[in-house]
């Protein structure tokens, strides 16, 4: 192989594992990143979500022996759990999202926007010492427990749903690095080669000596004699 078309070959390939290799560092770490951000650190804050309603929402207003003095006395610590709910959630809802994962989310924001109403007005309500007997009816009827089951149910979808797609990243990762790891080998292979070739072509040119001429002796001219007259 001509010493020139090997040096070119070699110089292609180690743009090839350049740029390739940039691409594998580009995408592990969007991968890397999706998971941290999108996928672990979301995992609390919807728990936290999930709690809210199964915590102090399901503690007072599910509650078939309702009071209105005890609802009274937790109207600040419902409040507190809201803000922090609602924080939280919209921390996850900027995150990245796959459509199964922003429908979920639609879905729930509709049910949570309607139950948090009716939470909000029991809440005046009972602040202001009014229409205690229609508060009354509305807990014992069990609306909220029904309205807030949905939501809890979607939450949960949406947990299981950030393991699978953290998964999947991770997956992905896997085989890029598997991928890369096999056009290494081929190109090391292929590397070995031309330089083997680089090195006989080397080789060879030291151990070929150069035909030495043999120089032509001439013959001395020969002097013209002259006779005297």
């Amino acid at each position: 192989m001509n010493k020139n078309i090997s040096l070119i070959l070699l110089t292609t390939i180690m743009l090839s594992v350049a740029i390739y290799g940039k691409w594998v560092e580009k995408k592990i770490s969007e991968n890397a990143h999706a998971i941290v951000e999108d996928r672990l650190k979301p995992q609390p804050w919807l728990s936290k979500a999930f709690d809210y309603y199964g915590t102090p929402i399901e503690a007072n207003f599910v509650n078939k022996e309702f009071k209105i003095d005890e609802l009274k006395n937790n109207i600040e610590y419902i409040k507190d759990w809201k803000e922090s709910r609602d924080s939280v959630w919209a921390a996850y809802t900027a995150t990245e999202m796959v459509p199964r994962e922003q429908k979920l989310i639609d879905k729930i924001n509709d049910d949570t926007e309607e139950v948090d109403d009716i939470i909000e007005d029991i809440i005046k309500d009972v602040e202001n010492n009014r229409n205690s007997k229609e508060v009354d009816s509305i807990i014992k009827s069990g609306v909220i427990e029904k309205k807030i089951t949905p939501i809890m149910d979607n939450i949960n979808l949406l947990i299981d749903l950030q393991s699978k797609e953290g998964q999947t990243l991770a997956d992905e990762m896997k085989d890029v690095m598997y991928t890369f790891s096999n056009f290494m080998i081929g190109v090391l292979s292929l590397s070995f080669v031309l330089l083997g070739t680089l090195i006989y072509d080397f080789i060879k040119t030291k151990s070929v000596k150069p035909v030495r001429k043999t120089p032509v002796k001439r013959k001395p001219p020969v002097k013209r004699t002259t006779t005297k007259k």
